[in-house]
């Protein structure tokens, strides 16, 4: 056991250092670095103590002291290099990953001696003193000058991960550059948010005889729309367009009857109110109808907003037997449609010719069912078209609505300029069905993920000073991954089957997810592992914050109803070797009835039972005083009330951090969902600053703005 004597020895040294950190820290050399220079005084101080040590035999050094020694050794001549190249650009890094590598070899050695009991009072003395420095330094870099350059340093994440540049070192306050570009970016997105406002909605409706009364609905409540939208999107200028289709020999009247867009659509004397006042449902011959001349309508309409969206309404299929199951069903062009056209290249026309955003089919029965998913099929964007199933007609504004404010916010996400339009990504086959695993190779996989910080105020000093999560390598496994993706549903992302086996753990089945590929894009850029890190971050920012907030309220005993958020904690995973190593995120697979609670801007679900996620994103955005907000809150709500939550979106106040994501809209994505937000009991219980819509039940207090 070393003698104390090492001890005091170390604490003089630590004060001497304190006191040279200090005076370095005032004269901002610009020369050698203050960092170079403290670690090179605390080197020379520290081989004179453990040679002192060593002389008087005062217990002797441990392997652990000895290893530091040599390290130290190695630091040295890394730094007198650096003294001779002191004047090049990159310097300073060199220093960091020393550091780095000196810390990271110094903690697995003292690890090792803490497992057998043997470390020496000297070598934790050392340890500890070690990790201050290191936050010493990273804090001294915080004052370097602007512009330095920093290398980009593959040791900085296991598998070889290069972090983003941008990231290398911690600030206490943002560069002037990059507060430059951060000032530039929530100006470009205010000014995308308030064009996303723009809205072209189209209605393509069924007007045979059994769809009057949906017709009569369309006219009715457009006004109602409007107002339900323009409560969340207050900009909101909405231009309406109506088109009709029945059977081939009603072609002509079709298109007498066809409204182009338009923004007067309130009053019975309105422009909008007066076209569809005309029509009447009727005409047809069999059951099938000619759906894709009313397609080719929509086409020709004079779209021309940001955001663009087209709401279809229909009670039967189009012509073909591709398309509906026959049975009941008349058809007298079963062969297909009469005049020749392709439902494939109808809907490219749409989506890539007239831009739109969304096409929503509301089914009225299940007979229209096949069609959907040949649509679906021919159009290949997994998801550009949606269904619903209307069940009852009162139900019409409240999906319109939706659709209508979750295709603002996907507007302000998709595209910076001009209209937005749906991403065409590299086509993959889809397989929803869990694989034949007897038929799925075995791979070796590597696996890190982020350590939880140690505190609230630990995390919001990292995300407020553009620093970086703490790495942890995990145990290698043996993978399982299935050959397709089970959903082409996700925005940027294809979700695969994987089952991981961890002897002696029963298999796992998970789910592994990587990005698709933009057509025209480098496949290698797109899978950067900075891009599967960046998820990775997102998603462990979010699970912490739930911790905590779950915490909260247990500490609070709050007796109302409330539920448990948890999110899946993300890991990545690299599997093969070299030039075809493929990473992946790798999170628990959730069963059950997928719902979208909230989006990532102020699209609220108004499910009562949803309080609790509306709180929690809202005590995000109070906790950390307008540094961050986690929204876009969807996943499946377990037998014991827990919501499991993944794929979240987390606005940060530094707007270019998680930028390869596309969901971070920094304030003024929080002021959005700020505007929508109606505080609840649970908002009052943990004392949150409520916001303007509505005042909470009890109480006074201060109001967002």
């Amino acid at each position: 056991m070393a003698s104390s004597s090492a001890s005091a020895a170390i604490r003089m040294r630590n004060e001497e250092l304190e006191r040279q950190l200090a005076e370095m820290e005032l004269k901002k050399s610009r020369g050698v670095s203050s960092s170079s220079a403290a670690i090179r005084l605390r080197n020379e101080q520290l081989e004179r103590q453990l040679a002192e040590m060593e002389s008087k035999k005062l217990g002797g050094l441990s392997s652990a002291s000895a290893a530091i020694q040599l390290r130290n050794d190695e630091l040295e001549r890394k730094l007198a290099a650096m003294e001779l190249s002191k004047g090049k650009p990159g310097g300073m890094s060199s220093a960091s990953a020393a550091i780095h590598l000196r810390n990271a070899e110094l903690e697995r050695q003292l690890a090792e001696k803490e497992s057998k009991k043997t470390m020496s009072s000297a070598s934790v003395a050392i340890k500890l003193k070690n990790e201050e420095l290191e936050r010493r330094l990273a804090e001294m870099e915080k004052a370097r000058p602007h512009g330095t350059k920093l290398e980009n340093l593959d040791e900085r994440h296991p598998f070889g991960l290069r972090s983003d540049p941008l990231r290398s070192v911690s600030t206490l306050a943002l560069s002037h550059s990059r507060q430059q570009k951060v000032n530039a970016r929530n100006i470009k997105l205010t000014q995308v948010i308030k064009e996303s406002q723009e809205v072209d909605l189209a209605f393509l409706v069924d007007a045979t005889g059994s769809m009057q009364r949906f017709i009569k609905e369309v006219k009715k409540k457009v006004p109602d729309i409007a107002a339900s939208v323009k409560k969340q999107w207050p900009d909101l200028k909405l231009r309406v367009a109506f088109a009709p289709y029945r059977d081939y020999e009603d072609f002509d009247r079709d298109d007498q009857e066809t409204c182009d867009f338009t923004n007067d659509f309130s009053g019975s004397q309105s422009a909008f109110v007066k076209a569809l006042s005309g029509i009447s449902a009727g005409g047809g011959g069999d059951d099938a109808e000619d759906v894709f001349s009313g397609l080719e309508r929509v086409a020709r309409l004079s779209w021309k907003s940001r955001t663009r969206v087209l709401v279809h309404i229909g009670d039967a299929p189009c012509h073909g037997s591709e398309f509906h199951s026959g049975g009941s069903i008349t058809d007298e062009y079963s062969a297909g449609d009469k005049k020749g056209r392709n439902i494939g290249t109808l809907l490219k026309t749409l989506r890539d010719d007239c831009r739109i955003l969304c096409y929503l089919f509301v089914h009225v029965n299940s007979i229209t069912q096949k069609m959907l998913t040949a649509f679906k099929r021919h159009a290949g964007a997994g998801n550009w078209i949606h269904e619903e199933k209307l069940g009852n007609i009162d139900n019409l504004v409240n999906v319109v609505v939706t659709v209508s404010t979750n295709s603002i916010s996907q507007s302000v996400r998709v595209s910076d300029n001009g209209p937005a339009q749906v991403a065409k990504f590299v086509a993959v086959p889809l397989q929803p069905e869990e694989p034949n695993w007897n038929k799925i190779l075995y791979e070796e996989a590597r696996q890190i993920r982020y350590r939880f910080p140690n505190s609230l105020e630990e995390l919001f000093q990292i995300l407020a000073t553009n620093g970086e999560l703490d790495t942890e390598e995990m145990l290698d496994s043996r993978v399982q991954i299935a050959r397709s993706p089970f959903s082409g549903d996700g925005s940027i992302r294809w979700p695969y089957y994987a089952v991981v086996h961890q002897p002696p753990e029963t298999p796992r089945l998970m789910v592994v997810k990587r990005f698709k590929t933009p057509l025209g894009q480098d496949v290698n850029k797109v899978h950067a592992p900075e891009a599967y890190l960046e998820q990775m971050e997102v998603q462990t920012v979010a699970a912490y914050m739930a911790e905590q907030f779950n915490l909260e309220l247990a500490r609070r005993s709050y007796t109302g109803d409330y539920k448990t958020v948890e999110f899946t904690q993300v890991s990545i995973i690299a599997v093969g070797s070299g030039s075809k190593t493929k990473y992946y995120n790798m999170e628990r697979y959730l069963q059950g009835k997928w719902i979208r609670y909230t989006n990532n801007l102020n699209y609220v679900n108004t499910e009562e039972y949803a309080a609790t996620l509306h709180a929690f994103s809202h005590w995000t955005y109070d906790r950390s005083k307008g540094l961050l907000m986690v929204t876009d809150l969807q996943g499946v709500k377990d037998e014991d009330n827990t919501f499991w939550l993944c794929d979240p979106a987390v606005h940060c106040k530094d707007v270019l951090r998680y930028e390869r994501t596309r969901t971070n809209f920094g304030e003024p994505g929080m002021k959005r969902f700020i505007q929508s937000h109606h505080c609840n009991n649970i908002c009052q219980s943990l004392g949150l600053v409520r916001t303007k819509n509505v005042p909470m039940a009890s109480g006074t207090g201060t109001q967002l703005t």
